[in-house]
């Protein structure tokens, strides 16, 4: 999650613990074996209300760049057993 860096927390030099609710969350649904939509939903959800990230209001090309690193970090976290 920090590879990622949704919020760019840790661009920012915030504590490298910053993402770990939302990599719990993460790591409790690919356990659960939920779909990837699902956990691109979860994590949607969570940069808003955990976060107050508003990914849907940020303007181009910075939405198109978040949501090509988001479905990375998805194909990445797939591929990782």
């Amino acid at each position: 999650m920090n590879e990622f860096d949704p919020c760019g927390l840790i661009a920012l030099e915030s504590p490298v613990d910053e993402y770990d609710y939302l990599t719990n969350k993460v790591l409790g649904l690919r356990h659960r074996k939920e779909s990837r939509e699902k956990i691109r939903e979860t994590i949607l959800f969570e940069l808003t209300d955990h976060f107050g990230e508003h990914i849907e209001s940020l303007e181009e090309p910075y939405k198109t760049k978040f949501f090509q690193a988001l479905d990375k970090f998805l194909d990445d976290s797939q591929n990782v057993d």
